[in-house]
């Protein structure tokens, strides 16, 4: 693997790891998340009593989670476990993990709210795909610019750690190597509601 200059440059060393890819987080977490905000609403009394105060995708999400059964449930919460301790056993307390913020560069305004068949817009699955893992892992993330996409919208990179202290002070190191954080879009390109 290359070295990328910002490791370089601060002395550090990179190896390649495997990862399962986090699309197939998509599903289990989706079932332990939505469950977990249903059980909330419901305790604070919203749902379903106030139902008619949701939007679409909330109440698109109540309905799923009701869906669902025990034993899906208790299955997708083996299965988060597993996938959890896979990503742990990869990450030593000294390393970070360099990812992509989002596995897409950021939406336009069309592409954001264009929802099909699916409660949520299917690009909204996408972009927390790739820190919605992390999340799950109790680990620490940082995301910050790492450039421009062809089309002139922002892409990121998120760095990884077991501590907060360690994913801050990568975050730090790259801003003060990189000059990305500069960079700006050209929004004249892009007209309003595209």
């Amino acid at each position: 693997m290359r070295r990328s200059p910002t490791c370089s440059k601060a002395q550090g060393r990179a190896r390649r790891i495997r990862l399962r890819p986090f699309r197939e987080w998509d599903r289990p977490r989706s079932i332990l998340l939505m469950t977990e905000a249903l059980v909330a609403h419901q305790e604070a009394g919203w749902y379903p009593d106030a139902q008619e105060r949701y939007n679409e995708e909330t109440l698109g999400n109540m309905r799923y989670a009701e869906s669902r059964s025990a034993a899906e449930f208790l299955a997708a919460t083996r299965s988060v476990r597993r996938l959890k301790e896979e990503l742990l056993s990869q990450l030593t307390p000294a390393d970070v993990l360099v990812l992509p913020g989002a596995p897409v560069p950021a939406p336009l305004v069309a592409e954001a709210t264009r929802r099909g068949d699916e409660p949520r817009p299917p690009v909204v699955m996408k972009l927390t795909r790739a820190n919605g893992p992390i999340n799950c892992s109790g680990l620490a993330s940082v995301s910050a610019p790492c450039g421009l996409s062809q089309e002139g919208v922002p892409i990121g990179v998120q760095f990884v750690a077991r501590t907060e202290a360690t994913a801050l002070a990568m975050g730090l190191l790259w801003q003060t190597l990189s000059d990305f954080h500069h960079a700006r879009p050209p929004l004249a390109a892009h007209p309003a509601g595209n």
